[in-house]
């Protein structure tokens, strides 16, 4: 009776300890298998976005002059053309609210504006992805926005006084130093060749913050108005 309470003791331990490890081998398998797991698309949703026009006329030779003194008192001074008209473009905003207040404090000193508002689209691949080409392609996406917005609070700093200019130019080269690193992690992972929009927004990118960072600017041009046109030239690509 005793020898079989042992051998029955030692059974249901084994049993346990069987469990235990089926348990523990699942749950690293499950693991192992969402690293590897495929996706089948990455997206970024379409957005409105709210630009503040201090000038507009029917042709682009027209705003140059308006131009150069709009980027002499920090605004963007970025020229956009939608339908058949073209917006000299002094800020943009993401929330209609502070577009809004902006162009009211304008039109107080004496400032003609208006906004107008410019819809981003949605853009989206479709294909078999790991985790890890779906975050790096993920970021592909959104880099035009991430620079933006990072661009926008240097400005915004800078203009209020909370920069100074050795500041914020620190702050972009770290937003310069970001965008490397999600252009190098997409040339690592892919071929070029099959993401040839992707690659191109990025080759524009790195263009546009190159400038930037080496304060390529003209003579009347003050870096926060640096700042602004970069980041509508960003944002705006390809619209």
């Amino acid at each position: 009776m005793r020898k079989f309470s042992i051998f029955g003791f030692l059974f249901v331990c084994l049993g346990v300890l069987t469990c235990a490890s089926t348990g523990f081998f699942l749950s690293n398998l499950l693991m192992i298998s969402n690293i590897f797991q495929l996706s089948s698309a990455v997206e970024v949703d379409g957005m409105v976005v709210y630009a503040l026009s201090t000038a507009s006329c029917q042709t682009k030779e027209t705003l140059f002059e308006s131009q150069t003194e709009l980027q002499a008192l920090n605004g963007a001074g970025y020229i956009f053309k939608q339908e058949e008209s073209y917006f000299l473009i002094s800020s943009i905003y993401e929330n209609l609210r502070d577009a809004e207040l902006v162009s009211k404090n304008l039109k107080n000193n004496g400032m003609n504006c208006e906004i107008i508002n410019i819809t981003l689209k949605k853009e989206s691949l479709v294909g078999n992805f790991s985790n890890e080409e779906k975050t790096v392609l993920q970021n592909c996406l959104n880099s035009a926005r991430t620079a933006y917005k990072n661009l926008y609070d240097i400005s915004i700093s800078l203009d209020t006084g909370i920069y100074d200019k050795q500041k914020a130019k620190l702050e972009c080269n770290n937003v310069f130093s970001n965008y490397v690193s999600t252009k190098t992690n997409f040339e690592t992972l892919f071929n070029i060749k099959d993401f040839d929009k992707i690659n191109k927004k990025l080759v524009f990118e790195n263009e546009v913050l190159s400038n930037l960072i080496s304060e390529n600017t003209n003579s009347f041009q003050t870096f926060s108005s640096l700042i602004k046109y970069s980041y509508c030239e960003i944002l705006l690509f390809d619209i």
